[in-house]
């Protein structure tokens, strides 16, 4: 009976070691199991964080493309404005011819142009201006029909301001003005 006790102790022995394993096994698995889930919940987690990122990204690309295409339209709508500006505008100018234009607008409304100086003209694209600095004096009325009559002039001028004064028995009066024209030889834009 000793050799059957010692028999069953073994037996015992090996099948205890044997579900000893079993459950360090089963509880290794588990572990690693555990581990592989939360390597996979990380890696979700990140993956969900990077795709919330590049969704923000691409509603920013998706704004700067809207935006870039309104600013494509302003610059579309700009060209065609300057290409019907260049066409209506005269060539190029000589300072004198149109300081000359300017004093016979002055004299067919009673006023003594003192005073026609042209800046430094200022080349663009499609076309160029001309500062001019005009003083005059006469009656308050004629300097205003004056103003008018240079918005009539065969070449676009433009009176940028105007400042006048009282003298004796007459008003004196100084324009700041640009006259434009198209640079020569670019009747039409590209």
């Amino acid at each position: 009976m000793t050799a059957l006790w010692r028999l069953a102790t073994l037996g015992l022995k090996f099948f205890g070691s044997l579900l000893l394993g079993l459950v360090a096994f089963a509880a290794g698995y588990a572990l690693y199991a555990f581990l592989l889930l939360s390597g996979a919940e990380a890696r979700r987690s990140a993956a969900s964080q990077e795709t919330d990122r590049l969704r923000g990204e691409l509603s920013k690309l998706e704004v700067t493309a809207a935006r870039l295409e309104e600013f494509r339209r302003a610059v579309e709508s700009q060209h065609e404005q300057l290409r019907v500006l260049a066409l209506i505008l005269p060539e190029d100018p000589a300072a004198e011819a149109v300081a000359e234009a300017i004093r016979r607008v002055g004299t067919k409304r009673d006023l003594v142009v003192t005073r026609v100086s042209a800046g430094q003209g200022q080349k663009h694209d499609v076309y160029a201006t001309l500062p001019i600095a005009i003083e005059a004096r006469g009656r308050l009325d004629g300097l205003l029909r004056f103003a008018g009559g240079l918005a009539r002039l065969p070449r676009l001028v433009i009176v940028d301001g105007v400042v006048i004064e009282r003298g004796s028995g007459s008003f004196r009066a100084t324009f700041q003005a640009r006259a434009f024209w198209a640079p020569a030889g670019r009747k039409e834009i590209p």
